[in-house]
């Protein structure tokens, strides 16, 4: 966060809050890269390389696609 923007100045109509209490955190794991099956799918797969750059609001895909075998195999959730 910058340590310049306080309460006092958000935008009006938005609240200070935690990401713990309007979503859940969690961790997942990238599926193989080495067995062609988990990927070109038709569920994004997003990573941390997709948001180094990006500065829009929301996101609907990455650079890659997994399956949904590939969903299954990784420690991800949707």
């Amino acid at each position: 966060m910058d340590n310049n923007k306080t309460q006092d100045t958000l935008p009006e109509g938005w609240i200070w809050t935690t990401i713990d209490e309007i979503g859940i955190v969690t961790s997942g794991g990238t599926p193989s890269t080495k067995n062609p099956s988990f990927w070109n799918g038709k569920i994004p797969w997003i990573t941390p390389a997709d948001l180094s750059s990006y500065k829009n609001v929301y996101i609907e895909k990455g650079s890659r696609n997994i399956s949904e075998i590939g969903m299954e195999y990784s420690s991800a959730k949707l």
